[in-house]
């Protein structure tokens, strides 16, 4: 019926994290991952930090994957990087209530 169902944007990512998830909890659990392709490219305390080395390293609207290393898992929101660091700055710290990230 018609085109063919496209796959999501972050497949390979998302199965790199899946495949890579047991090693990476031993050494990194807590911590944010960026990962671009099959490619983990580095390890992060907080969101924002990870977001803004992807936005730095990468090209606009490239997508990457940037996912906390956790054993039990919570759904996240897909968004576009540079909006929400657009988005972050613009909101004062200390009203900053909530978890921005991508992943599933």
């Amino acid at each position: 019926m018609g085109e063919k169902m496209k796959g999501h944007k972050l497949d390979i990512e998302l199965v790199s994290f899946q495949e890579k998830k047991e090693e990476l909890l031993k050494e990194h659990q807590g911590k944010f991952v960026l990962i671009k392709g099959e490619e983990i490219v580095d390890f992060f305390d907080t969101a924002k930090n990870a977001y803004s080395e992807g936005a730095e390293r990468f090209e606009k609207d490239t997508p990457f994957l940037v996912k906390q290393i956790l054993k039990e898992e919570m759904p996240q929101e897909i968004l576009s990087p540079w909006k929400e660091l657009k988005l972050l700055n613009r909101i004062p710290p200390r009203n900053r209530r909530f978890q921005i990230g991508f992943g599933v």
